[in-house]
């Protein structure tokens, strides 16, 4: 959201924006505090404030233009309904396509599978904001190794336990190396209290995850959204999904309601997870759009010593990443930036 804030803040004739967060059982809690701090947003709506507006009654003084860049679209429909403004979806969601009055394909085979006339490719908005610039963020060693463990609190109880010991051996096998952990910016040091027991040589980061990365010369992390930018950055990557944890792995639909059985339902969400994980082919974003290992994956019950096998292994070779420019065109966020301003325009003639 916030590069195509940026790209907004430069047309002739800037929005105004208001931020509406739904519901969503993966959130923080601080959304809305990070959200306000973009340009051009007026207004933040919390997840209750959302509901209680897409449930009333008034009628907003001026026209607008709804924008789903994630969450539930359910609540995006209700906000088309509730207010009679266009709703222009973005990303990969291919349900209430009968409320959708323009689908923004981020990747070009959701484009290509979607049987939908009001439709158009435009890329993915975060390949277009990646900034190759370094800025000194990284503590001074060699080599530099950059820890992400996401951004849902709920694995970091054994996930940074896991990544301690990981440091503990490249510290002895690299003398000299630097050692990074990156956080969202909607955490700080005292909502983390693993970080307590992490050991010094550690340097925990929050809200500059990005610069980091482009310091790193090699980055562990999970699956999940970071991957992409770890690829589009052409930086070395190790991409971790111990079976040990996963029933707290968070889940949505009908599997949402069985871990919430005591005791069994946890037992069977950990076996159909872990069969969900075996089956999948690839569980690293980028090594499934370009259908091959861009990013190393390693899952299973791992060890530490297979982690370091594979840190060394890949530090002794260039990373091979390329991303085709007709499937990943660099320009989506300054596309849509226009696009929106197209339809402002039109609309105050």
């Amino acid at each position: 959201m916030y590069p195509l804030l940026c790209d907004l803040s430069h047309q002739p004739f800037p929005p105004r924006v208001w931020v509406y967060v739904p519901p969503c059982q993966f959130s923080t809690g601080r959304e809305e505090e990070v959200v306000k701090t973009y340009p051009l947003v007026e207004e933040v709506f919390s997840p209750r404030e959302t509901v209680r507006f897409c449930l009333g009654r008034k009628k907003l003084p001026f026209p607008g233009l709804i924008l789903y860049l994630g969450g539930d679209l359910f609540y995006a429909v209700l906000l088309k309904r509730r207010t009679g403004f266009p709703l222009w979806v973005y990303g990969g969601y291919f349900k209430w396509l009968q409320k959708v009055d323009l689908y923004l394909a981020r990747f070009l085979p959701d484009f290509e599978r979607l049987d939908f006339d009001r439709k158009i490719f435009l890329g993915d908005l975060l390949f277009s904001s990646v900034s190759l610039f370094t800025s000194g963020v990284f503590p001074p060693g060699s080599p530099r190794f950059l820890f992400l463990p996401g951004s849902r609190k709920v694995f970091y109880p054994y996930l940074l336990p896991f990544f301690s010991q990981i440091g503990k051996e490249l510290t002895r096998v690299y003398e000299g190396a630097s050692l990074a952990l990156g956080f969202p910016d909607h955490y700080n040091f005292c909502d983390i209290p693993e970080l307590e027991a992490m050991p010094s040589f550690f340097h925990s980061f929050f809200g500059q995850t990005s610069s980091l990365m482009e310091e790193a010369d090699l980055i562990i992390t999970v699956p999940g959204s970071n991957n992409l930018e770890i690829a589009y950055r052409g930086k070395r990557g190790i991409v971790i999904l111990p079976f040990w944890g996963l029933e707290k792995i968070p889940v949505e639909g009908p599997m949402f309601l069985l871990e919430k059985i005591p005791f069994w339902g946890k037992i069977v969400k950990e076996k159909l997870v872990k069969k969900s994980v075996r089956k999948r082919k690839w569980i690293s974003l980028p090594n499934e759009l370009l259908d091959r290992e861009v990013l190393r994956e390693l899952r299973g019950d791992l060890s530490v010593l297979e982690v370091l096998e594979t840190i060394e292994e890949m530090l002794n070779k260039e990373p091979d990443i390329y991303f085709p420019p007709e499937l990943f065109p660099r320009n989506a966020s300054q596309r849509l930036a226009g696009m929106i301003g197209e339809w402002a325009n039109g609309k105050a003639k």
